[in-house]
C-alpha cells in the first residue's frame, strides 16, 4: 500500500528527532559550550535555549559578531562544533525510555515521518545506532529545506511527502521553534518538554504531554 493510501486511512505522524527520539538536544549544547570556553565564553543552559531554542539565534555566530569575525571565522568554529557533536554521538547514551517501543506500535497504524533540523549525516549517525528508524516513511532534514524551523518548510515538505493534508498531520515538537513551525505549516502539535525546554512557552500547543510513553497511549489506548 503507498504512502498515500496509507495515510488516507489514519493520522500523519510527524516527529521532531533531537529531544524526543533521542537524547541529543543536550549533546548539542556541550559542544557549543566548549568551543566557546575556547574563547574565554562561558554559555550556560538558560542562555543557550533562550538563544537557540527560542530565538533561532547561534551562540557561536553571535560570538564571531561580537568579535568583528567574520564568515571564515564562523565556519571555523562551526566546523569545530560539528566534530564535537559528531563524536558525542558516537559515544555517549541517546537513547530516550520507550521511544523504540512507541515507535513499533504506532507504525502499524500510522504514516510516519521525521521532521528535523539535524544535517542528513548526523541522522544517519543516529540511525545507525537506534533500532526504529527503518519505521519511518521519510525523512526531512535540514539538507532538504531552504529554510529550516521556525519556518514552516519542514513541515510543509512533510506534508507533500506524506500525500495527506496538513489537519490530517500531528507534530511532536519538544521546542518552541519546533512548535511554531508546526503551527505556522497548519498542523496540530503535541510538546513533549526535556530538561532543556520545560521551562519554554508553550501555551500555543494544542496538548502537552510528560512522556513519549503517554503519548503512545493517548493515540491508541495501549502503553508501550
Amino acid at each position: 500500500m503507498t504512502i498515500r493510501a496509507r495515510a488516507a486511512e489514519g493520522r500523519v505522524l510527524l516527529w521532531d528527532l533531537d529531544g524526543v527520539l533521542v537524547r541529543t538536544e543536550d549533546l548539542y549544547f556541550r559542544a557549543t559550550r566548549e568551543v566557546l570556553i575556547e574563547l574565554d565564553l562561558e554559555l550556560g543552559r538558560r542562555d543557550y535555549h533562550r538563544l537557540f531554542l527560542q530565538e533561532s539565534r547561534d551562540p557561536l555566530r553571535l560570538a564571531v559578531a561580537e568579535r568583528g569575525w567574520g564568515q571564515t571565522e564562523f565556519a571555523a568554529l562551526h566546523r569545530r562544533r560539528l566534530r564535537r557533536y559528531c563524536g558525542l554521538l558516537g559515544t555517549e547514551e541517546i537513547r530516550v525510555e520507550g521511544a523504540a517501543e512507541t515507535i513499533e506500535l504506532l507504525a502499524e497504524r500510522h504514516v510516519m515521518g521525521v521532521v528535523t533540523g539535524s544535517k542528513r549525516e548526523h541522522v544517519e549517525v543516529l540511525a545507525s545506532r537506534t533500532d526504529f528508524f527503518h519505521l519511518f516513511d521519510f525523512v526531512v532534514t535540514l539538507d532538504d529545506v531552504d529554510f529550516p524551523k521556525p519556518h514552516p518548510e519542514p513541515y510543509l515538505q512533510a506534508v507533500r511527502r506524506s500525500g495527506a493534508r496538513p489537519g490530517a498531520c500531528l507534530a511532536i515538537e519538544d521546542s518552541e521553534r519546533g512548535l511554531r513551525s508546526a503551527k505556522a505549516a497548519g498542523i496540530e502539535c503535541w510538546v513533549i518538554p526535556n530538561d532543556l525546554t520545560r521551562e519554554a512557552d508553550f501555551s500555543a500547543a494544542d496538548r502537552r504531554i510528560g512522556s513519549i510513553g503517554e503519548l503512545a497511549a493517548l493515540l491508541t489506548g495501549i502503553d508501550p
